[in-house]
C-alpha cells in the first residue's frame, strides 16, 4: 500500500491498532484489535469514487412488498411526530419519502446528482444535492433515515455528527447496512459480493454499529438481523446475474410467494427472530433516539 493513501486509525474508534484481514486483500479490509470495526483501509481517491459511480446504477423497479415494509416502518414513527419532518439520506428515487408523504410527512431526501434530485423534486420532496455533511438546514426532523447508506462512506462519525445536529431532542435515525457477521458471509467468506472495493467501505456488525451510535451520544430502541438472499448467494457464486431487485429476482419471487401463504410467513418471522437472537442475519436494521 505505497501508492495511495491509508487510514492508521479506525474510523470508530480511532485506536491505531489495526490488523489486516487475511484473504480479503483484493477490498483491502482490515480490522480494529480494539473495537472489532471491520473497514478498507486503502482510501479511495476521488477519481476512483467518480469512475466508479459513474456507472452505478438507480433502480426503479418498485416492489410492492417493499413499499408494505415501508409503511409497516412509517406506522413505527408514528407515534414519534412532532416537527413533522422527516429526511431520508440517500433516498434515490424517493420511494420511501412518496409514502411518508402520502401519511402527512415533511419529505426531505439528499442524493448525488442533478437526475435523482430533479426526479425527487418533481415529486414534491425537498432535495439537497452532495453529501449530508454538506447539507445546511434550520429545520429540526422527527426522523432521519439511511437505508443501505453508511456501508458506502468511510468518515461514519462525521456522518453520525451531523445526523445529531438535524434531530430535534429525542428525534429518531434509522439505519440499515450489510451484517458482516452474516451467515451468508461466514459461508462465502471472500467471495461475498458484498465486499466490494470502492463501492462498500465500512462493514458493520451488531456490536460495532451500536459502538458506533453510542460514541456519538444515541441510545439504542432496537437492533435486529434479518434475512438472508438466494440471489445474493447466487451471484456471488457466479451462478447467476440476475438483478439484486428487480420483478425477477429470486429473492423477489420468494418474496412473494411467502406473503400469500400464511405458514410460510409464519416460519419467515421464526426464522428471522432467530437470526436475530444469533446476530446472523443479511441485514442490520438498527433504530437509535438522539440522547
Amino acid at each position: 500500500m505505497t501508492n495511495f493513501s491509508v487510514f492508521d486509525r479506525c474510523i470508530v474508534c480511532e485506536s491505531t491498532k489495526l490488523k489486516d484481514l487475511p484473504n480479503y486483500e483484493k477490498a483491502y479490509l482490515c480490522q480494529c484489535r480494539n473495537c472489532d470495526m471491520v473497514f478498507t483501509k486503502r482510501i479511495p481517491s476521488k477519481e476512483e469514487l467518480e469512475s466508479y459511480y459513474s456507472n452505478y446504477g438507480t433502480n426503479h423497479y418498485r416492489s410492492k412488498l417493499t413499499i408494505k415494509r415501508y409503511n409497516e416502518l412509517l406506522d413505527v414513527f408514528e407515534k414519534n411526530r412532532k416537527t413533522n419532518n422527516i429526511l431520508d439520506i440517500g433516498c434515490g428515487v424517493g420511494f420511501f419519502l412518496e409514502e411518508a408523504k402520502k401519511k402527512g410527512w415533511n419529505v426531505y431526501g439528499s442524493e448525488y446528482g442533478e437526475k435523482l434530485v430533479t426526479i425527487c423534486e418533481e415529486k414534491g420532496i425537498k432535495m439537497h444535492n452532495g453529501t449530508i455533511a454538506e447539507f445546511t438546514s434550520e429545520v429540526k426532523f422527527d426522523i432521519i433515515t439511511s437505508f443501505e447508506v453508511i456501508e458506502h462512506i468511510n468518515d461514519p462519525i462525521s456522518e453520525l455528527k451531523k445526523v445529531h445536529k438535524l434531530l430535534r431532542p429525542k428525534g429518531l435515525f434509522y439505519c440499515t447496512t450489510p451484517n458482516f457477521n452474516s451467515v451468508l458471509r461466514f459461508y462465502l467468506k471472500k467471495d461475498y459480493n458484498v465486499i466490494s472495493y470502492p463501492e462498500h467501505l465500512s462493514y458493520y456488525t451488531p456490536k460495532t454499529i451500536h459502538q458506533l451510535f453510542k460514541r456519538n451520544h444515541f441510545k439504542k430502541n432496537w437492533i435486529k438481523t434479518t434475512g438472508i438472499s438466494i440471489t445474493r448467494l447466487k451471484t456471488s457464486l457466479g451462478k447467476s446475474k440476475e438483478k439484486m431487485v428487480s420483478d425477477r429476482s429470486s429473492d423477489e419471487l420468494i418474496r412473494n410467494k411467502i406473503e400469500s401463504n400464511n405458514i410460510l410467513l409464519g416460519m419467515k418471522r421464526l426464522a428471522n427472530k432467530l437470526l436475530s437472537l444469533l446476530g446472523l442475519g443479511m441485514t442490520i436494521k438498527a433504530l437509535y433516539e438522539k440522547v
